[in-house]
C-alpha cells in the first residue's frame, strides 16, 4: 500500500520542444465529408395547457450540437395556432386549384349573371 499513488521518477519525464510539435488544423476550418441536421416540433393541447416540445440535433463543419426545449402555455396559444395553419393551408389550396377552376363547365361569374337574367 506504500506504493500507491505511484510517482515516476524524474528521469521518465522529458521536456517537448516547440519545433518537435506538429502543428495540426481543426475539422471545423475544413468541409468536413458528411453533415446533417434533424429538427422535431411538437405541440399538443389536453388538460387546458400547452405542451410545447422542440428537439434540433446537427453535425456541421466537424462540430456536433443537441438542443432541446420543452414548455407548457396558455390553451389558446394552441387554438390560435390551428386556426392560423387552417387559413393558411385553405389559402395554398385555394391558389394551388384557381387555374383548374377556368377549365370548369361553370364558372361563379356565370351563376351570378343566371341570377341577373332570372329577376
Amino acid at each position: 500500500m506504500k506504493d500507491y499513488p505511484v510517482k515516476k521518477a524524474r528521469d521518465e519525464i522529458s521536456k517537448t520542444y516547440r519545433k518537435d510539435v506538429e502543428a495540426v488544423e481543426s475539422a471545423g476550418n475544413k468541409n468536413s465529408f458528411i453533415s446533417f441536421r434533424h429538427s422535431y416540433k411538437s405541440m399538443s393541447s389536453f388538460g387546458g395547457k400547452t405542451y410545447i416540445k422542440s428537439k434540433e440535433t446537427r453535425f456541421e463543419n466537424g462540430k456536433f450540437e443537441s438542443e432541446e426545449f420543452e414548455g407548457t402555455m396558455e390553451q389558446s396559444v394552441y387554438q390560435n395556432s390551428v386556426k392560423e395553419l387552417q387559413n393558411t393551408f385553405s389559402n395554398i389550396m385555394s391558389s394551388f386549384l384557381k387555374p383548374f377552376s377556368l377549365l370548369l363547365p361553370f364558372s361563379a361569374d356565370d351563376d351570378e349573371k343566371d341570377s341577373r337574367r332570372r329577376r
